[in-house]
């Protein structure tokens, strides 16, 4: 909740965002399901993370999403 508050929406791009009402190209979109499926995937992590996982990965040092350095 805190990441939406600060980020706004996460959506990797506009038509998958959850206030979008469509998008003109929609129908014909080859690769909206990809979107989609990349959207649900972050959903997902935003949604399972806690402050204290947040801490713990910080305090032992996990820096994997800077190229483990």
């Amino acid at each position: 909740m805190i990441l939406r508050a600060v980020e706004g929406d996460l959506s990797p791009v506009h038509c998958v965002e959850d206030d979008n009402c469509g998008c003109e190209e929609m129908e014909g979109c080859a690769t909206i399901s990809i979107w989609k499926k990349i959207k649900d995937a972050v959903d997902d992590v935003v949604d399972n993370i806690t402050l204290e996982t947040i801490l713990k990965d910080y305090e032992i040092g996990d820096k994997s999403s800077c190229g483990g350095k």
